[in-house]
């Protein structure tokens, strides 16, 4: 496919860019004829896949071939959040992107400690929301279907317009088409009230009841949603330290302004570890780096939580939440909603957008 791809773009050129000089047409009707070329060419009458294309909406979008139809909701503009699986190739075959393990390493796309699983993309226009294209590919697709579709390279941009012909003024000459392959797993319009259901059946099964509820985690505005803490116990103060445990731990409040040390692991909700501070769980995750350093992390307690400091910089609210409520030599847990940790962003590789997190930490030196 690849290099017959290559050969089609070529002829189309020449043909397009010999009927421009005859009529004038600009590159924008470029962008459309060889597009429309490439449908033509792979999905036509005489199309060399055998399968057809079908126009999705009236923007540009095309499903290649049949669809698997899913018998759950029909994603609609109201939902604005979708959870799915996705591969992206270029018109040439070449994959760009896939939320698949086996297909990133199959291509040479895999990096260690990313994330592979289904991803929740906003559907909406701006920076913080997904192509226009994808918005179009949507339509009419019920969750638990998959599809395949080509995105006009007019449609790869995050602002929204009437009509194909609007799109097609004002895309980039060079925009670039795309094919999507997706599966498509649960439609949402409240993706934070989604992923509280999906931590309340977590807490459920793995925290212990008098924990189960969300546990207030700033005093001052009173604030539970999504945010469960669960302490999990003491520990001993080290040979190494001269440090006396008071009679009641639980009760005792440590003092602000000074420096505890902790070791911490970082999960998603499916248990897949992306961080940690303790080389043994590094190593069995996968995620050990010899470049790396692990060891206890200081934290600097202050009396408003969103000052607490983790080895010198503040952090993502749940955690620093988690670190107001410890006491000395406690072990703890805590499990929080994106948007307490890294919201519609994610971090690096390693935690998608739209991601509830959860914490293990342990205090291992108190003042």
């Amino acid at each position: 496919m690849k290099n017959c791809a290559k050969a089609l773009t070529i002829l189309a050129i020449l043909a397009i860019s010999g009927c421009a000089k005859e009529t004038g047409r600009n590159d924008k009707e470029l962008l459309v004829k060889l597009f429309d070329s490439w449908i033509e060419y792979y999905y036509g009458d005489d199309g060399k896949t055998g399968l057809t294309a079908t126009p999705i909406g009236d923007k540009g979008v095309m499903l290649l071939g049949d669809e698997t139809v899913g018998e759950g909701d029909t994603w609609m503009p109201a939902f604005r959040f979708v959870k799915l699986n996705y591969t992206i190739t270029d018109l040439e075959g070449n994959v760009q992107s896939t939320s698949d393990e086996s297909t990133a390493r199959r291509t040479g796309l895999y990096v260690k400690g990313n994330y592979y699983g289904p991803v929740v993309w906003y559907i909406t226009e701006g920076t913080n929301g997904c192509y226009a294209g994808v918005a179009e590919a949507l339509i009419g697709m019920k969750a638990g279907g998959k599809r395949k579709v080509a995105i006009p390279g007019w449609l790869m941009t995050s602002e929204r317009q009437a009509t194909k012909d609007k799109y097609v003024e004002k895309a980039e000459s060079s925009a670039s088409s795309y094919i999507y392959e997706l599966e498509l797993l649960e439609i949402s319009a409240d993706v934070f009230q989604t992923e509280i259901d999906s931590l309340e059946v977590y807490v459920r099964k793995n925290f212990a009841e008098a924990y189960r509820d969300s546990t207030y985690y700033d005093v001052e505005n009173e604030l539970r949603r999504g945010f469960y803490f669960e302490s999990l116990g003491f520990g001993s103060p080290s040979g190494k330290t001269s440090y006396v445990m008071p009679q009641d731990p639980a009760n005792y409040e440590m003092p602000s302004d000074t420096t505890i040390y902790i070791n911490y692991t970082g999960r998603l909700l499916n248990g897949t570890v992306f961080d940690t501070s303790e080389a043994d769980t590094a190593k069995v995750y996968g995620l050990y780096s010899a470049s790396s350093t692990y060891a206890p992390l200081p934290v600097i307690l202050y009396e408003k939580y969103t000052e607490i400091t983790l080895n010198g910089s503040t952090t993502i609210t749940g955690f620093s939440g988690a670190l107001a409520k410890l006491h000395p030599y406690e072990k703890a847990r805590t499990a929080f909603y994106s948007l307490l940790g890294y919201s519609y962003t994610g971090t690096g590789g390693a935690v998608p957008p739209f991601a509830p997190l959860i914490f293990d930490i342990q205090v291992v030196e108190a003042p």
